[in-house]
């Protein structure tokens, strides 16, 4: 945003009259905060209710596909994209962090992992 935009939104901030200043103070911090993570940035994500042929979800590679924020919170959000390979059957799923979440994790290589034999009696009609 430009600095007469940034005084422009400032100005209807210190209106007394003008409604809409929690959503206006997010679109001002969303235009002019950028993501810190990338598109193509690879982590180790965890989300042991999130279960994959059977396996949770632990420390598996995951790519960032799209970054986002809610409108009431002022912390980007990001969906993440992990391809998963169990006996020849390969899954594409998603999970999704927050910022302070990923500024914790391990980054690695790619988003592919390799999982063992199936431990669902149920993996045959599994489709993530």
């Amino acid at each position: 945003m430009t600095r007469e935009q940034v005084a422009v939104f400032e100005q209807l901030l210190n209106d007394k009259d003008f409604k809409g200043k929690k959503e206006l103070k997010h679109l001002l911090w969303i235009n002019t905060t950028k993501p810190k993570f990338k598109n193509g940035e690879c982590f180790k994500v965890t989300d042991p209710g999130h279960k994959i042929f059977g396996y949770p979800v632990i420390n598996f590679g995951a790519k960032i596909v799209r970054s986002f924020s809610w409108r009431d919170t002022d912390e980007w959000h990001y969906e993440l994209q992990m391809v998963c390979d169990c006996e020849g059957k390969q899954v594409v799923s998603k999970v999704y962090k927050s910022e302070r979440e990923l500024d914790m994790a391990m980054r690695c290589s790619n988003n592919t992992n390799v999982l063992g034999a199936a431990k669902s009696k149920y993996s045959e009609s599994l489709d993530a």
